[in-house]
């Protein structure tokens, strides 16, 4: 090998730097081993980012269903609640006199609810606090305010 030349073939001549003869079977193995890498890479990336979760949004939509103090004293009630992956909307009887929650969270890890509304009674505010847990299409829980305590079923629409 002369110093100007790196590498030569069997009869003698000049290959060059960039010109290294390469067979057909060196470029499938080293497309291969690209691909493996690439695929390693990948998997490699899917497995270390946060975990999402990707189940449907369990609490969006119309629920239908009533509340009560005891098991004969019921009211109708319908819920409409907005779930945007963080922040937590709606209304009690939606429609010109909705009840908008003053607070709302939902913890999706334990599928529970919190909402608080204010309803304005004669000569009085009267604070509500709604504590539930979504099961599949339904949300159930408990309620109080400063004098009656009691549950509620709903079933999402």
């Amino acid at each position: 090998m002369s110093e100007h030349c790196p590498a030569t073939t069997i009869n003698g001549s000049c290959l060059g730097r960039s010109s290294k003869l390469i067979s057909g079977a060196e470029k499938r193995l080293r497309f291969k081993l690209i691909l493996i890498v690439f695929f390693v890479i990948c998997a490699g990336v899917m497995l270390l980012r946060p975990r999402i979760q990707t189940v449907a949004d369990p609490l969006s939509g119309i629920w239908t269903g009533d509340w009560g103090t005891t098991p004969s004293h019921r009211n109708s009630v319908t819920v409409n609640l907005k779930w945007d992956g963080t922040t937590l909307t709606g209304a009690i009887n939606p429609g010109p006199h909705a009840l908008q929650f003053t607070k709302a969270s939902f913890d999706i890890r334990r599928h529970s609810v919190h909402l608080e509304v204010d309803v304005l009674s004669p000569g009085r505010e009267v604070h509500y606090v709604i504590d539930g847990t979504v099961e599949g299409r339904r949300l159930i829980g408990t309620w109080y305010n400063e004098d009656n305590k009691g549950n509620f079923r709903l079933i999402r629409k």
